[in-house]
């Protein structure tokens, strides 16, 4: 079961389980992802949460690799089950958050959410920014949620 909860009309609900658990055909799973592309062409990220998605899809890192290597700011992928986009919180795995680089993603969320209001989008509140610094961004949109991880989850 999941508890959703309304704050300044951006929805968020317990991270429950498994981010898998939010699968879906329009069902948008937003991923923190580095700008890093290591030497064997896989994307390096450090979420452990991305590493799971990369677990379970291995073609991502290699095809998001190539993605970010060809200047493609928000690399995706789509299935009949799944679709993920990812937004670089850093430019490199080591190097520390980056709030512009953060910041570009999100206005590209937000106009993406908006052209796509029959989409679902999840943002995992942990891996990037608390969903009250982000109401104001979103608070015009019902298609936005942010999955909270509760001590004891991963």
């Amino acid at each position: 079961m999941v508890s959703i909860w309304y704050s300044y009309l951006v929805i968020i609900a317990d991270l429950e389980n498994s981010v898998f658990d939010y699968e879906g055909r329009d069902n948008v799973i937003i991923l923190p992802i580095t700008k890093f592309v290591r030497k064997d062409g896989n994307l390096a990220v450090v979420s452990e949460i991305t590493k799971s998605v990369f677990e379970k899809y291995p073609i991502l890192p290699k095809k998001w690799g190539y993605m970010i290597s060809q200047n493609v700011p928000y690399p995706s992928y789509k299935t009949n089950s799944s679709y993920f986009i990812g937004i670089p919180n850093k430019k490199h795995y080591a190097s520390a958050f980056d709030e512009e680089l953060f910041k570009n993603g999100i206005w590209y969320l937000f106009e993406d959410a908006m052209v796509k209001q029959e989409n679902v989008y999840y943002i995992i509140e942990d891996d990037f920014i608390e969903a009250s610094s982000l109401s104001e961004v979103f608070k015009n949109l019902d298609n936005i949620v942010f999955l909270k991880r509760r001590e004891g989850r991963s």
